[in-house]
């Protein structure tokens, strides 16, 4: 399908009948290692029964021609037929990639985190960091630390959601459970709690964790993580040792991740962290997306 434009590309994109997540979606900008998300997406697609989008980001001085082969090249080596779609021509490639997870529900962008720039670009590059401050829908990043050799989505098992107490972070969860429901994970509704904060009670933080994890189906799991550490430390800690762990974080979206507990802390500084840190996979929510009616993202 490479080569032809956008409005003959969407009529013909293979979204197959997943359960929520219908489709992935991944830049190709040709950035150092941003391939390296490509099989693992296509295997995430496989095992969501969804369908997978290559989407070529085209910057000025782009050889299209050459990019077309690449993704076709891709296409054959991971994906087995599945839609690949340029986006060369578009002023904004972020807005269109917006757009078009907006028009197309349950679409799940999948992006690589470089991690080099500031958030925006210090943590993960600035095509995912501008996706990450504009997108609506759910994005499951890829980062620095990831290791290809030991997390392959069919050797997913278990998804953590991160809460902290606000309502942005609880909102978060049901999504993460579609996530996990849609791939055959089991969902822990995890808080990581500093037990050197005054206000820190553990049996408040269980009755609360667990409360949230009751109210899904199949019932989840809750975890307290208590400590010392750092929130971002202890939670990429406890995802190194559980077996095929993803974490799922809230973040504002429509303006940037914001933080993943509440601190005094800078604006998205935990999740940032945990955005470079993590050797798994992390789906971050922002706030558009938990607040959206269900199949609008």
């Amino acid at each position: 399908m490479a080569g032809r434009d956008r409005h003959s590309v969407d009529q013909d994109i293979d979204v197959r009948g997943g359960d929520v997540f219908r489709q992935v979606l991944v830049p190709i900008d040709g950035a150092p290692g941003a391939e390296r998300v490509v099989p693992v997406a296509a295997a995430l697609a496989g095992r969501l029964d969804a369908g997978l989008l290559l989407w070529g980001v085209a910057h000025p001085g782009t050889d299209r021609a050459a990019q077309e082969s690449r993704l076709y090249e891709l296409l054959r080596r991971y994906a087995g037929g599945h839609g690949a779609y340029m986006s060369a021509g578009h002023a904004d490639p972020v807005q269109a990639i917006v757009e078009h997870a907006d028009n197309h529900a349950g679409t799940l962008v999948c992006a690589i985190s470089h991690g080099q720039g500031s958030i925006g670009e210090r943590a993960i590059g600035s095509l995912t960091g501008d996706l990450l401050q504009r997108s609506r829908s759910p994005m499951l990043v890829i980062g620095p630390r990831f290791d290809d050799s030991h997390w392959s989505p069919y050797e997913w098992r278990h998804v953590l959601a991160c809460v902290d107490g606000s309502d942005r972070g609880e909102r978060a969860v049901p999504i993460a459970a579609d996530f996990a429901r849609s791939a055959g994970l089991e969902l822990t509704v995890m808080q990581a709690v500093c037990t050197e904060d005054d206000l820190f009670d553990r049996d408040r933080a269980e009755r609360y964790v667990h409360a949230l994890a009751g109210l899904h189906r199949p019932p989840a799991h809750g975890r307290v993580l208590s400590g010392t550490q750092r929130p971002a430390e202890a939670i990429c800690a406890e995802a190194a040792r559980t077996p095929g762990a993803v974490l799922a974080v809230a973040s504002r979206g429509r303006g940037g991740p914001g933080h993943a507990t509440e601190s005094n802390e800078p604006p998205g500084s935990v999740t940032n962290d945990v955005l470079r840190f993590s050797r798994g996979a992390v789906l971050v929510v922002p706030l558009a997306a938990s607040l959206a009616l269900p199949g609008r993202w």
